[in-house]
């Protein structure tokens, strides 16, 4: 319906009271300029010339008062913003919890005491989604007679995600201007969130999501979800697992027990605790040793009170050891080098280059122009191993840094020396932090990498007015007193890990084996994953690697042990076991021979995974040489391999059957030259009801991205403060000015002329 209403304005300065002075002051002006006239005039001349002249006085104040007649027409707007309103209606929805209620009875209760009063403001569109999304003429119908999921053994899983991603490009092009979702959270598909979060922030259509918190008993259940494994490694060292273990519903004083076993062999034991009720993921990482030049069968089991709740089996293909080649790359001299080469030239485990950063000792500042003398990507190619030493931040570029990244990601080992508080910030200042297992501390004094009294002995030698022989007595005196020598103490990841077997009998370690040290670089804190070997007894780190990509990183937090070897026997050989061995173990991901590349070996079901291929340069075939297939219990599936964007790398897509496993094979005339295992989890019926805790974060994460918010079950729903509200009502203004009208300028022509003419008669111009 429409309204008229008109309205007259005028605007004149002063008001009123101007306006009538203005005329009254006008009219007097006048009588004067015509009644005291020198030429005289009959009287009726000057009546009419007084009236003309008051008459365009007339018409010039009526167009100062600029007088306008305002027309306002309101109209209701044509339609309410559009509303989709989504129910959750999974099995994880209408589980009854103890109070008698689900989830579905607190979504509908919401909807009828709070969201059905949105009409008046909203056209609202109600919708109901589970596996797949589907309409509903009413919020509270009955899931529908003809879906065979509906049966109570075969709840309905919670596809939420792959939902959002549909209904947001949906309800855009449908014109929708918000969407209000009623869901736990729950997403039973094992998809990726990213996906659905993508869709949300490029559809930017305002969510928000009422979180359904009601608390439900969770089923009993252990499942191994992920298990991260090299496929390939070399004869004598250990391959790093890390798996997830998804653990819900069971008794907290009774512990999960991990058995790792080869063949009927226990090779690893490992309890790990359980939370009570609670649902949670527990990472577990542990290592098993490659014996042999052979595939070799792992089979990993969760038991509790001795009863197998989850296992996985796996195979890690043995490599004949291939001589290391190690670069050694320092910034300055250090006592510690010659005995670092000594090692690998006393015997033929390992071959060392020594290079230096270009970078004299004394050397303050490095021009723009300067090139690191660091080898660029395909010379570092053959190296296997690289070990920093005694660098500060300008000997490290940025070329530096992308070539190490690229080349531990590919496999490469990379081993990172530094005793000093100022060495230890530079590395945490630059990019190659993301590749250390640790966090240094960081470091504000003036940034140098040697000790006071050796710093002292270089201002000296810059200021030339020393002589030679009393600078050699002055720092002979300040060294006649070394500190003693710190022991290291292997954590329990390090009495396991190969790098010090030389010192570990029984799970005990001999002190007298291990390394001692002099300085130590402060740690703030081992990264997530990361594996601390050796502490000091002050429980600072010493020793710790981590895999990163296919290769392996470490840092030594010290110097390189030199002053350890002077203080053992000359026979003795265990610092050129600890290096060997630590070398062996940081070229291990190094891979000179073909072999698959497996993100995990446990997949879900039904799900298509993608599987890599490795295949170096200096192999003795090609790729279209090379047969390749998944074997399985019942069927051989032939696979096709495509390059990636990384070189020597290829891939190809495998569809998983529920409790499968597959072998992958690579064979080269009838002979298998790489092989892999993949096994599927098998297919759980109730899957739907072992995830029953909501997931909140990830909703507020999804209404963030959408530009919308996340609503608490009890409180009501602040409609004003979420869409931008369209108007009641329409406005529209209409404006007439009634001055600015060509009769009345024509009437002023008229007026002005008529006076001219009638003075011009009676001859007063």
């Amino acid at each position: 319906m429409n309204q008229l209403m008109a309205q007259f304005q005028w605007s004149f300065p002063g008001g009123l009271w101007t306006l009538a002075a203005s005329l009254a002051g006008g009219v007097v002006l006048i009588c004067l300029s015509y009644w005291l006239t020198l030429t005289r005039i009959p009287h009726r001349a000057r009546l009419l010339l007084s009236f003309l002249r008051f008459v365009g006085l007339v018409l010039i104040l009526a167009c100062l008062c600029r007088p306008t007649i305002v027309k306002q027409i309101r109209s209701e707007p044509d339609e309410k913003p559009r509303v989709a309103v989504i129910l959750d209606e999974s099995g994880s929805m209408n589980i009854k919890s103890l109070w008698g209620r689900s989830r579905r009875d607190k979504a509908l209760w919401y909807w009828n005491s709070c969201l059905k009063k949105l009409d008046e403001h909203y056209e609202l569109h109600t919708f109901a989604f589970a596996e797949s999304m589907r309409p509903t003429k009413q919020l509270d119908e009955s899931l529908p007679a003809n879906d065979t999921h509906a049966e109570p053994d075969k709840p309905l899983n919670t596809h939420l995600y792959s939902n959002i991603i549909d209904w947001s490009e949906e309800f855009i092009t449908r014109g929708y201007d918000g969407v209000i979702c009623l869901t736990d959270g729950v997403d039973t598909s094992n998809e990726s969130p990213d996906k659905a979060l993508d869709a949300l922030q490029a559809a930017f259509l305002p969510h928000a999501f009422v979180v359904q918190t009601a608390p439900l008993p969770s089923l009993p259940f252990v499942e191994i979800t992920k298990l991260e494994v090299p496929s390939t490694s070399q004869v004598g060292t250990a391959v790093t697992a890390n798996m997830l273990v998804r653990v819900s519903g069971l008794v907290a004083d009774q512990p999960l027990e991990v058995l790792i076993k080869q063949g009927e062999k226990l090779v690893h034991r490992r309890k790990i605790p359980v939370f009570g009720h609670v649902s949670n993921t527990q990472n577990v990482s542990f290592q098993v040793p490659v014996p042999t030049a052979e595939t070799l069968l792992y089979d990993v089991q969760v038991q509790s009170g001795g009863e197998t709740l989850a296992s996985a089996k796996w195979t890690v293909q043995g490599i004949v050891k291939e001589k290391p080649t190690v670069l050694l790359y320092q910034g300055a001299l250090d006592w510690g080098t010659r005995h670092l080469r000594g090692v690998f030239d006393r015997s033929d485990s390992a071959e060392m280059t020594v290079r230096f950063a270009g970078e004299s000792l004394f050397s303050v500042q490095r021009s723009e122009n300067d090139v690191d003398n660091f080898p660029g990507p395909t010379e570092l190619a053959q190296f296997n191993v690289v070990i920093l030493l005694n660098l500060d931040r300008r000997h490290i570029s940025p070329r530096m840094e992308s070539t190490l990244t690229e080349f531990v990601r590919d496999g490469g080992g990379l081993l990172i020396i530094s005793g000093n508080p100022a060495g230890g910030a530079a590395y945490s200042q630059s990019e190659l932090q993301t590749l250390l297992p640790v966090e240094f501390a960081p470091y504000t004094a003036f940034d140098q990498r040697v000790s006071p009294g050796l710093s002292q002995v270089q201002r000296t030698i810059r200021q030339g007015n020393v002589q030679a022989a009393g600078l050699s007595i002055s720092f002979a005196q300040q060294r006649r007193h070394s500190p003693p020598l710190i022991p290291v103490k292997l954590t329990r990841e390090g009495l396991e890990s190969p790098i010090f077997s030389f010192a570990v009998n029984d799970g005990l370690a001999t002190e007298s084996m291990l390394p001692l040290f002099e300085s130590l670089a402060p740690v703030q804190r081992a990264k997530v994953g990361a594996r601390v070997l050796a502490t000091d007894k002050r429980s600072q780190i010493v020793l710790a690697t981590q895999s990163f990509g296919r290769g392996r990183t470490g840092v030594l937090a010290s110097d390189c042990l030199w002053r350890w070897r002077l203080s053992l026997e000359s026979r003795s050989m265990v610092f050129d076991k600890f290096w060997r061995q630590l070398v062996g173990y940081l070229c291990a991901g190094v891979r000179r021979q073909p072999g698959w590349v497996l993100d995990s070996v446990v997949y879900p079901p039904n799900k298509t995974v993608e599987v890599r291929f490795h295949l170096p340069h200096g192999c003795p075939f090609k790729l279209e040489e090379l047969v390749f297939a998944a074997e399985s219990s019942d069927q051989t599936l032939p696979l096709r391999l495509t390059s990636t964007s990384r070189d020597q790398e290829y891939r190809t897509a495998l569809l998983t059957k529920p409790d499968t496993a597959y072998r992958l094979t690579a064979r080269h005339q009838g002979q298998v030259v790489a092989e892999a295992f993949l096994a599927s989890r098998a297919e759980l019926a109730g899957d739907e009801l072992r995830q029953l805790k909501p997931d909140r974060i990830g909703l507020e994460k999804m209404a963030a991205a959408s530009g919308g918010m996340v609503v608490e079950p009890d409180r009501s729903f602040d409609w004003a403060n979420w869409l931008e509200q369209r108007p009641s009502e329409i406005v529209q203004t209409q404006r007439r000015a009634l001055w600015h009208n060509p009769w009345i300028f024509v009437a002023l022509i008229v007026l002005f002329l008529s006076e001219l003419l009638i003075r011009r008669r009676y001859r007063m111009i």
